[in-house]
């Protein structure tokens, strides 16, 4: 059999068509999560859709506030888009667990009666929105059940102090609901507090179309019950969104380093620069600039003891 002749390479007069081994394009999208479920989300969509959807494995877990990218045609969260603010709390273990993210704004709840206030809750808040660059409100909801004011108008006095704006309100009388509505316009803005200070009402009475729910305080112990499980994001008018946060008891910042601490204190951080020593920390160091303001009534001494009590939780 005679043998079929080989082609000579500059005989050849085809042209070979590659094959398209480039991958399929997939459409992505951008929304905002609403709340986290697990391996599940809601979000939020462009166009003001409610999703729900899975999230990616091997990707940082996204968490309510987070700008996010996502597979339409197979409902799936792929990427976590950069953050602007992150709201953490460390754990038990020492480890530090997201909460919430991109807000830009943070209303501090406190109550007139039942729970009983709790300036070193306000302070742990207080220590974070310093170190996230936020704006810090605090509310002092259930004026209606106000008895005496002095021992609150002492606590807000220190706080207005340090010019951080400090709203009496109440869901009963409707008293500075509209300032506080007017202050969520175009942020998107945070609520913690304890639970049972009235944060779902406060929501709710200042942005009717939400309805978060609510309840009353555990009989006995007067502390609030969990009504909210998960933070959850809420569109309201005017531009604004609110993330109702679950109430809490105990919250520590993810605060690790002194100077941090320091700069969550913020008369605390702007006498230092007089100690006589850089690396004062204002316990009992000769030369203390902090303390000598704490002696001339300038400095809260309350404020001082929340400081030192933050620098125990890092030794």
């Amino acid at each position: 059999m005679t043998p079929i002749p080989r082609l000579r390479s500059e005989s050849r007069t085809c042209k070979l068509i590659p094959k398209n081994n480039s991958p399929m394009k997939i459409a992505h999208a951008k929304a905002r999560i609403v709340a986290r479920f697990g391996q599940t989300c809601r979000l939020v969509t462009s166009s003001n859709e409610i999703i729900d959807c899975h999230i990616k494995k091997n990707i940082p877990a996204p968490v309510t506030g987070d700008w996010v990218e996502w597979e339409q045609s197979r409902r799936l969260v792929t990427a976590v888009l950069p953050r602007q603010s992150l709201l953490e709390r460390m754990d038990k273990t020492g480890r530090c667990k997201p909460l919430a993210a991109n807000m830009d704004q943070i209303m501090i709840v406190s109550a007139y009666k039942s729970p009983a206030i709790d300036t070193l809750l306000i302070d742990r808040y207080l220590l974070f929105s310093e170190n996230q660059g936020i704006q810090a409100i605090l509310v002092f909801n259930k004026h209606d059940l106000n008895s005496s004011s002095k021992p609150m108008s002492g606590i807000m006095n220190v706080y207005e102090n340090l010019g951080y704006p400090c709203i009496q309100c109440s869901t009963v009388s409707g008293l500075n609901l509209d300032r506080l509505k007017g202050m969520i316009t175009h942020h998107t803005t945070i609520l913690v507090g304890q639970s049972g200070v009235g944060k779902s009402s406060i929501l709710n009475a200042i942005a009717p179309e939400v309805q978060a729910p609510t309840s009353v305080l555990s009989a006995g112990i007067q502390q609030g019950q969990h009504t909210t499980t998960v933070a959850t994001l809420y569109p309201v008018g005017n531009g604004g969104n609110v993330i109702d946060s679950p109430g809490v008891r105990q919250f520590t910042p993810c605060i690790q380093d002194w100077k941090a601490v320091e700069k969550g204190f913020i008369e605390i951080y702007q006498q230092a620069q007089y100690c006589r020593f850089n690396n004062c920390r204002h316990l009992q160091e000769q030369g203390c600039a902090v303390i000598e303001s704490v002696r001339n009534n300038e400095i809260s001494p309350a404020r001082l003891d929340s400081y030192h009590h933050f620098l125990k939780k890092l030794s």
